[in-house]
């Protein structure tokens, strides 16, 4: 409803993401609901109710262990907030865990830099 009804006021008020103005962030919450919402179904709803064929239990299991990472940092949140915020933390205690040689490259940091980031 709220994609919609964002789609149409952006008629109104055209989308400008750098000024927020009210079509895009309505719009916005729109998405945002219906990603959660598909999430929810797929990794909490999904493999509670025995109403699934097999299948789709072990694809739902699957995506779940996949966006495992994603649950830890959002649980987390708060933690790595203030790690950020707090002079390098969190690259520090990041980066201290490391495997290999060069020390450098071989660690979390430089993994998600090198593979996620490709820089």
């Amino acid at each position: 409803v709220t994609i919609v009804f964002g789609a149409l006021l952006s008629l109104a008020v055209p989308f400008n993401k750098r000024l927020w103005s009210p079509s895009y962030n309505i719009f916005m919450v729109g998405c945002a609901t219906l990603m959660f919402a598909g999430l929810y179904a797929v990794c909490d709803a999904a493999p509670v109710t025995g109403l699934l064929p097999a299948g789709v239990k072990s694809a739902c299991t699957i995506t779940t262990a996949g966006l495992a990472p994603l649950r830890w940092l959002g649980t987390n949140a708060i933690l790595f907030f203030v790690l950020s915020d707090s002079c390098g933390g969190l690259n520090w205690i990041l980066s201290s865990i490391t495997w290999g040689q060069p020390l450098c490259r071989n660690n979390i940091v430089g993994w998600f830099r090198y593979t996620v980031l490709w820089s």
